[in-house]
């Protein structure tokens, strides 16, 4: 006969993981202790979050599947040496971050290059017809367009640190633990980035003029 006090907290694990500030704490000690339960409340918090940054850092679907299977194939066989010193989310961020990165040198290696259109949020939209007028959703995309072109154009670091920053919402700290760097530095490859964006789309723009 199963324990309803295990059941119980299992339960209680899955549902208020997102709710409670103590919940990582008991999700880790889960993880840890090889619960399969525990991995997949994991899997499906954070799925969406490393499938969608490997693939604005990739750039290609199928590499950042690929990214995908490694991250969460290491969290299950490297959790018990995770010291906590940071947060999981970064945690996995981090490991994130470093295999797109050995995925992309892996392609410059091989002399090959893999892209596709970038679109930053990756998420589908539908215009409210009603309150959105055609020539101003042609302009949001243009302008979308604009920054995706920017975008593919910077440095990897550049872009992982502005995508973390200005898409995921991560602080400063945050990326400096996952890029493994300074925090000075994070600070200075964003602006470096958002100075290359905003040079990019001003010389564009001032281009269009008749």
């Amino acid at each position: 006969m199963s324990n309803p006090t295990v059941t119980s907290n299992v339960d209680a694990l899955s549902c208020c993981y997102a709710e409670a500030t103590h919940s990582e704490d008991a999700l880790l000690e889960a993880l840890r202790k090889n619960d399969l339960r525990a991995f997949e409340v994991t899997f499906h918090t954070y799925k969406s979050l490393v499938y969608n940054l490997s693939y604005r850092i990739l750039m290609d679907r199928e590499d950042a599947l690929d990214v995908s299977q490694e991250v969460f194939l290491t969290l299950f066989q490297k959790i018990t040496s995770f010291r906590g010193d940071c947060s999981l989310k970064s945690w996995l961020f981090r490991i994130t971050f470093n295999k797109s990165l050995n995925k992309r040198k892996w392609w410059r290696r091989h002399g090959k290059s893999k892209t596709e259109p970038l679109s930053l949020l990756h998420v589908e939209s539908i215009p409210n017809s009603r309150d959105q007028r055609p020539d101003s959703s042609c302009l949001d995309h243009e302008i979308e367009d604009l920054v995706r072109r920017s975008m593919e154009k910077l440095p990897l670091a550049q872009r992982a640190s502005i995508l973390l920053r200005d898409i995921e919402g991560c602080s400063y700290e945050e990326i400096a633990e996952i890029t493994a760097t300074s925090v000075g530095t994070v600070k200075s490859r964003i602006a470096r980035a958002r100075a290359a964006i905003q040079e990019s789309l001003g010389s564009s723009v001032a281009g269009r003029k008749p």
